[in-house]
């Protein structure tokens, strides 16, 4: 399972509900990764989703207690327990977690690679990616050039879950 977030300098992703950035090439980066694959999120993501809809061509699943209003094309799931099952019957495809913060604190101890959308500003946030450069047992392992949208500068990390003997040996 992979995690693909657009964050700013504090591992920032949100705001009122609002991505903090948008960028078309970004969000064409997304689509061209999670199509044909399957995301997870919650509700408060899903309901930003353009009419309230499953992104098209992607196997959408909602993380929620709360599964008033969302669409008959996504699958809802109560928790991770029952999220666990239902991804079985995916195996073939990459599976993508794609937030919000409750969602990627949730699922992220069954990740083993985030990739992240870094702008190279701090913004205004009420939601948060977690701080994987605080944690050894992740590293980044690849990180673009500097590209730019609207007057902001961004790159592209990779990180990867570091192996539990990697860890003991630095």
């Amino acid at each position: 399972m992979k995690m693909i977030a657009s964050v700013d300098e504090n591992n920032a992703i949100g705001n009122g509900g609002e991505l903090l950035i948008r960028c078309k090439d970004d969000m064409k980066r997304f689509r061209r990764l999670t199509m044909g694959g399957v995301v997870i999120m919650g509700r408060r993501t899903f309901m930003t989703m353009p009419n309230q809809k499953p992104l098209p061509g992607r196997v959408n699943i909602v993380l929620t207690h709360n599964g008033k209003g969302i669409d008959d094309d996504a699958i809802v799931v109560g928790s991770v327990e029952e999220l666990m099952p239902v991804l079985s019957d995916y195996s073939d495809r990459d599976i993508w977690v794609i937030g919000g913060q409750s969602v990627y604190e949730q699922l992220l101890p069954y990740c083993d690679e985030c990739d992240l959308t870094r702008w190279l500003c701090t913004k205004s946030a009420d939601a948060f990616f977690p701080k994987l450069d605080a944690d050894d047992g992740w590293t980044l392992t690849e990180c673009s050039e500097e590209f730019s949208c609207e007057d902001v500068c961004y790159r592209i990390e990779t990180w990867k879950r570091t192996a539990a003997d990697e860890i003991c040996t630095r």
